[in-house]
């Protein structure tokens, strides 16, 4: 009987298992930091589509708001209104001048003013006509002005936590939602809280704009509600955030780090852009000339910047828009753009060289000579 044999078993040994473990190992950590890899790829790319898209819809409304402005200068609209108003302030200056005839006849006191001359006959005839003390009769009330007071300034205001502008701009009717009076709305862009809004509104104001009137100064003495009216050229830049107020807005950007706007326009000394901008003073196209009031000329010097161009509207805005991105927004990436508006002064923009800071006009790299066809980069005006 054969003997028997003891058969080997197959295995693997502990050498072989060891390095199937560690090429396991290399490899689950090579899927792993792919898979990572990609995910994390994935996560910087939708960040980076979502500020792109919101960029560019910042920037289409606008340029579709910015190059369907609508402007006319201060003195070609509301035109009725300001007669009505001026035919109004000349019949009150006749009936305080009334009452002072009628102090005269009366025997009442002048309070400290000199005394009018004796009326005649007709005069006297009037008064009595008007009642004893010159005023309208009991009962009458002013007749409400004939017409609707619009607004169509453009006002720019440069704020730290983001700049505000607001204009008025021709509205395109798709049939799908209600739109103003003669197709024209009011826009307004504001920054509040790192958001960006825009909010539309009708051009109609409640009064004529104050650029447009102003009442005259009382008469001397005289006492009364608008006795102190401020009567002066206003010493502060009109505020575009007091437009639109309570009108309804809507959100079109969030985390907005930068919103500034910068108002380009042509000088005899070259391009210029300027950090705010109301068309409707002379501020920077024609800026005034320095005012001193102890000079003899004073009063023409002041009727020489009266008579002083509005600045109307910019040949261009150069609109820079940081949004924050990344984790606690802690990141911020900058987009600008330049818009031109067609109906602007100007009929062409400067071809800022790459090399020029817009708005520094100092160059930051070593910039080649210009030559007669080069146009010169924009600078800040010279104040």
């Amino acid at each position: 009987m054969p003997a028997l044999r003891q058969q080997g078993r197959a295995g693997f040994t502990l050498l072989e298992i060891i390095i199937a473990v560690t090429i396991f190992g290399i490899v689950s950590i090579a899927i792993y930091s792919t898979f990572r890899v990609g995910l994390r790829s994935y996560e910087v790319g939708r960040e980076q589509m979502v500020v792109t898209q919101t960029a560019r819809v910042v920037f289409n409304l606008l340029e579709r708001d910015l190059r369907a402005i609508y402007y006319m200068h201060a003195n070609a609209y509301n035109q009725n209104l300001v007669r009505q108003l001026q035919f109004r302030a000349m019949k009150t200056i006749q009936t305080q001048g009334a009452m002072s005839m009628s102090d005269t006849l009366t025997g009442a006191p002048t309070s400290g003013r000199a005394m009018p001359r004796t009326p005649d006959a007709r005069q006297r005839r009037s008064l009595q006509r008007r009642g004893e003390d010159g005023s309208a009769q009991d009962g009458e009330e002013e007749e409400p002005l004939s017409g609707i007071p619009i607004d169509l300034t453009i006002v720019g205001t440069d704020d730290e936590g983001g700049d505000c502008l607001t204009f008025a701009c021709y509205q395109i009717h798709w049939g799908t939602a209600p739109v103003e009076p003669w197709s024209l709305a009011r826009v307004k862009y504001s920054v509040e809280e790192g958001n960006l809004y825009r909010a539309e509104g009708p051009i109609a104001v409640e009064e004529v704009p104050e650029f447009q009137w102003r009442p005259p100064p009382p008469p001397e003495g005289a006492d009364g509600p608008d006795s102190g009216r401020r009567t002066e050229a206003p010493q502060t830049p009109q505020e575009a955030d007091h437009y639109l107020e309570d009108a309804p807005r809507e959100l079109v950007a969030r985390d907005v780090k930068v919103f500034d706007i910068r108002y380009g326009y042509w000088t005899e000394e070259g391009w210029f852009e300027a950090p705010d901008w109301i068309a409707h003073e002379h501020r920077y196209r024609n800026p005034p000339q320095d005012l001193d009031p102890l000079d003899p000329k004073a009063q023409m010097v002041a009727q020489y910047n009266r008579s002083r161009p509005n600045d109307d509207v910019p040949a261009y805005a150069v609109v820079t828009l940081g949004l924050g991105y990344g984790k606690d927004n802690a990141r911020t990436r900058l987009f600008r753009s330049r818009i031109r508006l067609p109906n602007s002064l100007e009929t062409y923009e400067p071809l800022v060289d790459p090399a020029l800071a817009i708005g520094s006009g100092q160059p930051t790299v070593p910039v080649p000579p210009p030559t007669p066809f080069d146009t010169p980069g924009a600078r800040t005006p010279p104040r």
